[in-house]
């Protein structure tokens, strides 16, 4: 997200004019919500009130290609994530990670490697300016983790 837009979403934030930014990224609303109307819209914001945006701003880093939404309780994300950090970094950095690079799964009930992995990735990485950033949302659905590349 660059600076202008940022600002952009956080003026409308602190006004408080969620109708426009439902207008401006439906998208994203759609996919932080779980719904798919301005009609569902209406009725969470006469529900709930208010939108969070600093999740907005997760989901709205996966809409731009930035991150990758892995749900809650996908189990082995291992082929989606090693996708994902191949076309995210440099050659010669995920050279790094290839060996840490399976059993990554995300059963936030039972099983959940993504930080350990992660983690993992992140010491490989050490010195080529890189690294890997998880994050989990848990306010709008059963959880959600959001992995992202943090670049030099």
């Amino acid at each position: 997200m660059n600076c202008d837009e940022k600002k952009a979403i956080h003026a409308l934030f602190e006004s408080k004019s969620y109708t426009e930014i439902y207008k401006t990224y439906p998208q994203v609303v759609n996919e932080m919500l779980m719904i798919e109307s301005m009609a569902d819209f209406e009725d969470f914001i006469e529900t709930e009130g208010d939108l969070d945006e600093s999740i907005f701003g997760l989901y709205f880093s996966v809409v731009k290609g930035e991150s990758l939404l892995i749900g809650g309780y996908e189990g082995d994300v291992t082929e989606r994530v090693s996708l994902f950090l191949k076309q995210k970094l440099p050659e010669t950095a995920f050279d790094c990670i290839k060996g840490h690079l399976s059993d990554w799964y995300v059963d936030l009930g039972t099983k959940d490697t993504i930080e350990e992995k992660t983690a993992d990735c992140n010491r490989a990485l050490k010195g080529t300016g890189y690294s890997i950033q998880a994050e989990y949302e848990e306010m709008y659905c059963a959880g959600a983790c959001f992995l992202s590349v943090i670049c030099p």
